[in-house]
């Protein structure tokens, strides 16, 4: 028997990715220097001026209806008495640079041609604005405008570093007719302050001062007005690269789960229908068969806000976000997660330069098994709820919580493969993906991240299982080669014909993640 041929190693996420020193970083930790608060600074309340129109850019906010920017936009056009535009810039080159996947891209497709039909009801055109190289989309969007005499902009605010620069650019190159508003978060970045002054770095203190924040405030309503007639007609086609289209049978499921959703209309159905039976919420969320809400996909790109959906919930389901039936409290408790990582985002721009929120963690030493990594990948350690979760992801572009969960502790604990690669393998994955929430996941999974799970716990993947899915029905469905098993066995099997023994040892692993935290601190 020839001797088995050793896999090449998983490259240093460093050697293929641009990862800035810790001593690089520094400078964004004063308020100056943040590229969220240099945006702020640089924006200025609307001056009335000459104008052929005004256009809203959209983002993460592919919906017309309440829409903060796409509502001053019309506010500002009635004022001017100039028409209003849409445009939203599809970049090639960024597909790959934020890993977009090929199930969020075709819901992305989908939703840009509902919000088409909308915004034509509004009388405002839609454009989409090809553009390949990311370098090149400040410069391709003020010719845009210049064919149109158009100068004025509102957009919304995206917390990523780089989004926030491309604003910033425009405003510059617009002599400040640029407006970006916060439409993203319930509670705008900078609003919630610690005893400190500072951003918190702890989800608990931070929620309750959002919920007082929420409870005290409200939430507004802004519905755009229509233009007095079309300007121009719409153009909403543009190309995909063939390893951004979904697979045939990726297709089928598509459409089976997310297309019915991809208008405002469909994911308010799905948000309705939901919210009659969210009760059971807190008790069955962690459960791997619960029949989620995938609100998760509109909420990600934008068809609806959350800011409607808690809106909604206020008015018929509980009287403040933290007061009313355990689950409805605790579903808006998983939105002001992503509350709480966009405010990190916008306070720690250096988490979205592929670096940890705990910057002491930058140099644990990380193992490069390319055997173990593409284990992980399909579905192949001989852990069944591992194995299951990676095969649904695989296949549905979605996982809940606490299937990401486990997976992510996994990979960074049990297999101690650097946590940057599974977050990239999950936005390259997901329909849902969402940066902030995305990076504050691996985060906290891996322990580098803001308001961690300690280092020192480590998910056994065995008690995972019995805990969360204690008949293996989950197990059942996307491991069929262990179906045979019983509800004991099924969760640690013994040696099973065309199924692989663990590639790890689970108390093993575990000894050597102790150990590589504990240096790196």
């Amino acid at each position: 028997m020839t001797k088995r041929q050793k896999l090449e190693s998983l490259p240093k996420f460093s050697d293929t990715h641009k990862v800035p020193s810790d001593k690089h970083v520094v400078k964004y930790l004063t308020e100056e220097n943040k590229p969220y608060n240099i945006l702020k600074d640089r924006l200025q309340p609307f001056k009335k001026l000459e104008t052929k129109g005004v256009v809203h850019i959209f983002d993460h906010d592919i919906r017309s209806q309440d829409n903060r920017g796409l509502y001053e936009a019309t506010q500002i056009g009635k004022k001017v008495k100039a028409p209003v535009y849409g445009l939203y810039v599809h970049c090639t080159e960024d597909l790959y640079n934020h890993a977009v996947s090929a199930f969020q891209l075709t819901y992305k497709i989908d939703a840009l041609n509902h919000l088409k039909s909308d915004l034509e009801k509004l009388k405002i055109p839609l454009t989409i604005l090809e553009v390949e190289k990311s370098k090149d989309v400040d410069k391709e969007i003020i010719n845009w405008c210049k064919e149109r005499e158009i100068d004025y902009i509102t957009t919304n605010m995206v917390y990523e570093v780089n989004e926030l620069r491309l604003v910033t650019r425009l405003c510059d190159k617009f002599d400040g007719h640029v407006s970006a508003y916060q439409d993203n978060c319930i509670v705008p970045p900078g609003e919630l302050k610690s005893g400190k002054g500072t951003q918190y770095s702890v989800f608990t203190p931070w929620y309750r001062s959002w919920a007082k924040y929420v409870n005290a405030n409200g939430i507004e309503t802004y519905e755009p007005e229509a233009n007095g007639k079309l300007p121009e007609k719409s153009n909403v086609s543009f190309k995909v690269p063939d390893d951004k289209k979904l697979s045939t049978e990726h297709k089928k499921t598509y459409d089976k789960l997310y297309k019915s959703m991809s208008s405002y209309d469909g994911a308010m159905k799905r948000f309705h229908d939901y919210a009659d039976n969210m009760e059971d919420y807190d008790e069955n969320r962690n459960n791997l068969t619960y029949n989620a809400s995938h609100l998760s996909a509109p909420l990600a790109i934008g068809v609806i806000s959350s800011r409607t959906i808690i809106r909604y919930l206020l008015d018929n389901k509980i009287k403040k976000v933290d007061q009313g039936d355990d689950g409805t409290v605790q579903w808006v408790r998983q939105i002001a997660w992503r509350d709480f990582y966009k405010h990190i985002v916008a306070n720690c721009p250096f988490v979205c330069m592929h670096k940890p929120f705990q910057l002491d963690y930058s140099d644990i030493e990380w193992e490069y098994n390319k055997e173990h990594w593409l284990a992980w990948c399909e579905g192949n350690t001989g852990f069944p709820v591992v194995d299951a979760c990676m095969r649904q992801l695989n296949t549905t572009g979605y996982l809940s919580n606490r299937g990401r969960m486990i997976v992510a502790s996994f990979l960074t604990k049990h297999l101690m493969i650097d946590w940057r690669y599974g977050e990239e393998y999950f936005s390259n994955h997901l329909v849902d993906c969402d940066f902030a929430s995305n990076n504050g996941g691996w985060g906290f999974c891996s322990s580098v991240g803001v308001d961690p799970q300690p280092y020192f716990r480590i998910f056994n993947p065995y008690l995972q299982s019995t805990r969360f899915d204690s008949d293996g029905e989950f197990i059942k469905q996307w491991v069929p080669e262990l179906k045979s098993l019983d509800t004991k066995k099924i969760h640690h099997p013994d040696e099973i014909e065309n199924y692989p023994e663990p590639i790890v040892d689970h108390k093993t692993a575990r000894e050597r993640a102790l150990e590589r935290y504990a240096d790196a601190r």
